[in-house]
């Protein structure tokens, strides 16, 4: 399936994402994994520690990245409301390759993305206070297409 990033086109076999240690993983990453499951073609599978949704179909997995954005976007605009803070939220990638396409196991690469938040909280008497949130439990997985 050809999976659309925020402009970037990846050749993907499927998209997993996680939610790793549900029981310290917030409101907001709960929100994000229940609105992705509820979305018609996903797998869910419960592992150890964690709770997986496999997706193979490209319009799932394009809902499924529609849902998120929406959801972090309701979640930006209910601080601006109040006038006294500013969320942002991005996407960061990674992967870890080698010189012929493998990671360090040896296996062809997956690039993994997570969810970054800040909150900027506008202070009058103090300076403005800048919050970076990692969003740890929850993760999203694009295993490489054959």
């Amino acid at each position: 399936m050809k999976l659309k990033l925020y402009g970037i086109s990846i050749e993907a076999e499927r998209v997993t994402y996680s939610l790793l240690s549900p029981w310290r993983a917030s409101m907001l990453e709960h929100r994000l994994f229940d609105s992705i499951r509820a979305i018609s073609n996903v797998k869910y599978e419960e592992a150890d520690a964690e709770l997986l949704l496999h997706i193979s179909a490209e319009k799932p997995a394009h809902e499924s990245l529609l849902m998120i954005e929406r959801i972090m976007k309701g979640w930006q605009e209910d601080g601006s409301s109040t006038k006294q803070e500013r969320r942002l939220w991005h996407w960061s990638l990674e992967a870890e390759v080698d010189a012929r396409g493998n990671d360090t196991s040896g296996d062809p690469t997956s690039i993994w993305g997570f969810l970054d938040v800040s909150v900027e909280r506008f202070q009058a008497s103090e300076q403005d206070k800048l919050d970076e949130v990692d969003l740890a439990c929850f993760s999203m997985r694009i295993w490489p297409g054959t």
